[in-house]
């Protein structure tokens, strides 16, 4: 396995922790509530993905 390919399923593990803990914080709250958090995990994991790319010495997508 390459680093690439060990951290890319590091990635998948968290993000699939992260998606179960969001399920479970979805599953209390409604509709509104939802799409409210939804957004603000769009809007975090997005400025992630750019700052790990601009950290890596790649340009983020626009």
């Amino acid at each position: 396995m390459t680093l690439d390919e060990a951290m890319f399923a590091g990635f998948l593990n968290g993000a699939d922790t992260a998606v179960a803990i969001l399920e479970n914080v979805l599953h209390e709250t409604n509709p509104i509530e939802q799409l409210q958090i939804l957004k603000l995990v769009q809007d975090d994991v997005a400025k992630e993905v750019a700052d790990r790319m601009e950290d890596a010495g790649r340009e983020p997508a626009p």
